[in-house]
């Protein structure tokens, strides 16, 4: 009887580390998915960024040599 009543709350306690264990494991990946869409979304800004910024400079740089040699 003792047997069985130990068995039973081994398998019990197995139960609940396999579910912390599962609880653990998602929490971990929703971190990680987080993670990665923060990151994605500062590259993104980045990149945006990077591009505006050459444009106006090459958009500066395209005017100023009109403004110097479209007039001859």
């Amino acid at each position: 009887m003792y047997l069985f009543v130990d068995m039973d709350c081994t398998l019990s306690i197995h139960i609940i580390v396999v579910i912390v264990i599962v609880v653990v494991v998602v929490a971990v990946a929703v971190a990680v998915a987080v993670a990665a869409v923060a990151v994605a979304v500062v590259v993104v800004v980045v990149v945006v960024k990077t591009v505006a910024a050459a444009y106006m400079y090459f958009s500066i740089v395209v005017q100023r040599y009109l403004a110097q040699y479209a007039c001859l």
